[in-house]
């Protein structure tokens, strides 16, 4: 049974048939479908979810395409009823993964070994032996060794030598062995390879000269002329704070200050020790203060000064006594603020003497911002120095009371360097930084341009010749006259050779 109807509306009873609807199919109650039976129909549409790259292509008709997976390189893809297998043939380092190493590089100081990359392949520097260095490889290793072998030093003799205070020990003059070094020491072979030679006339050799061996190290001994024995010291430094007794370095001669006691101080100098004393009463009484550079205040207390060692002399600008008291009392003034506190620690008064004056002062210096010349010149004292303004040429300087006016005038000749040349056009020159050059071209009074080198847009211009121009070196384009043939040539670059316009017109080649 077939209906071809747009809607299909089958009666309860209907259980049996066959149905092919183009349409709608509109269905109240339940339908029960006996026997063998097919539907067909089309899906509206797919997508692919997610990022990275879908394997749905399109829809054509009722048909859904998909894309096929393809494998490339090392991925290899196969597939059974059911599942589609994504597998990898290569290995690699790591968590089981594989792939290409992107790079290498060489860490450390010295020669790296990492030359570079190439394609997939990391190429590394080969190491080859040179001189008295071997080398070898094995199937996880490279040994480089020594073929000159080690030096030893066996045969010594210990001589006491009396000008230096010291025991040396020279290499015997004896047949060396094949691997033996020999040393040198002002061009006289001692034992196999090194000259030691002495730079100065101060060096002086011990008899012969003294080597000797110290773990790794070779050791000379020598004697400087003059006093201090075999050696010098390099150099001396004061350390800590205050004066330093060191003065300077001259020659071999470390120098230092000589100390001179002056006032209650003495200095008494032994075999080993200097000794440093003080006389009269406490000196931590003794102090200065001073005041803006104006008024000093010298407090002391000194054996034999005054009567009562309780009390303490004040003296304004080391001058006039102005008493004897046990203490003093410091008093505010205008614009003065006295911050006065005890420091237990130190063991002293702490005595702060601030202004509380805000409006007027100095300025402590000055200077100029941006480019260009700056007009603060310097500070001299309390004095700010500022360069004067000066005008010349066609510039002009009118200076009011708040205000200084900078003006132009209109007109006036323009001057070039002194280098400029009569009637000759003067162009910019950029590179060497002046306004103005000679250019190569003149113009007379009548106005007639004389150039044996007018350029126009980069074309070369030449003067009227019977010849073709050869200096300066034409270029393609460049033209003159030929004042023989009477037409105008023009160099073409490709040939290499003067044409006329005549000849330009004819065929290439000709």
């Amino acid at each position: 049974m077939s209906f071809a109807s747009s809607r299909f509306r089958p009666s309860p009873n209907f259980i049996a048939g066959t149905a092919s609807i183009d349409g709608d199919l509109i269905v109240s109650g339940s339908i029960t479908v006996l026997g063998s039976s097919s539907f067909s129909g089309s899906s509206e549409t797919a997508s692919n979810l997610g990022s990275g790259e879908g394997t749905f292509a399109q829809k054509v008709g009722i048909d859904l395409q998909f894309k096929s997976l393809v494998g490339q390189g090392s991925i290899a893809i196969s597939s059974d009823a059911t599942q589609i297998y994504i597998s990898s043939s290569a290995s690699g380092s790591g968590g089981g993964g594989s792939g290409d190493v992107t790079n290498a590089v060489n860490v450390g100081a010295g020669q790296g070994i990492f030359a570079n990359k190439s394609g997939s392949v990391l190429q590394f520097r080969s190491i080859v032996a040179s001189g008295s260095i071997g080398i070898t490889s094995g199937s996880d290793s490279i040994t480089i060794f020594s073929t000159g072998g080690g030096t030893t030093f066996e045969e010594y003799e210990q001589i006491q030598t009396a000008s230096s205070g010291q025991t040396s020990f020279p290499l015997t003059n004896t047949p060396v062995d094949v691997n033996d070094i020999v040393f040198y020491v002002n061009g006289l072979a001692y034992q196999n390879g090194i000259d030691f030679t002495s730079t100065t006339s101060a060096i002086t050799w011990l008899n012969s000269p003294f080597l000797m061996e110290d773990g790794d190290d070779i050791i000379i001994t020598y004697s400087i002329s003059g006093s201090g024995g075999a050696g010098e010291a390099n150099t001396a430094s004061n350390i800590g704070i205050g004066q330093g007794v060191f003065a300077n370095k001259s020659g071999v001669d470390l120098r230092f200050r000589s100390l001179l006691a002056t006032g209650f101080v003495s200095i008494l100098s032994g075999s080993n020790e200097i000794t440093i004393s003080g006389s009269g009463a406490a000196l931590s009484h003794s102090a200065q203060h001073q005041d803006g550079g104006f008024d000093e205040m010298v407090v002391s207390n000194l054996l034999g000064e005054l009567s009562d060692p309780q009390k303490v002399r004040i003296r304004k600008n080391s001058g006039t006594n102005i008493g004897d008291r046990p203490r003093l009392n410091f008093l505010e003034g205008p614009g003065i603020v006295l911050n006065v506190s005890d420091d237990i620690v130190n063991d002293e008064i702490d005595i702060e003497i601030s202004s509380s004056v805000t409006a007027s002062g100095e300025a402590n210096t000055a200077s100029n911002i941006g480019s260009g010349e700056g007009v603060f010149a310097n500070k001299a004292g309390v004095d700010l120095r500022f360069r004067s303004l000066l005008a010349t040429g066609s510039v002009s300087l009118i200076s009011g009371s708040n205000a200084i006016t900078i003006s132009g005038t209109v007109g006036g000749d323009v001057f070039g360097p002194s280098s400029v040349t009569d009637r000759v056009v003067t162009i910019y020159d950029g590179t060497s930084g002046k306004l103005i050059q000679d250019s190569l071209v003149t113009i007379d009074i009548s106005g007639a341009i004389d150039n044996n080198q007018e350029k126009y847009n980069g074309i070369r211009f030449y003067n009227k010749s019977g010849v073709d121009p050869s200096s300066p070196t034409p270029s393609d384009g460049d033209r003159y006259y030929n004042t023989d043939m009477h037409l105008e040539m023009v160099y073409d670059g490709y040939r290499s050779k003067w044409l006329s316009n005549e000849s330009i017109m004819m065929p290439f080649g000709r």
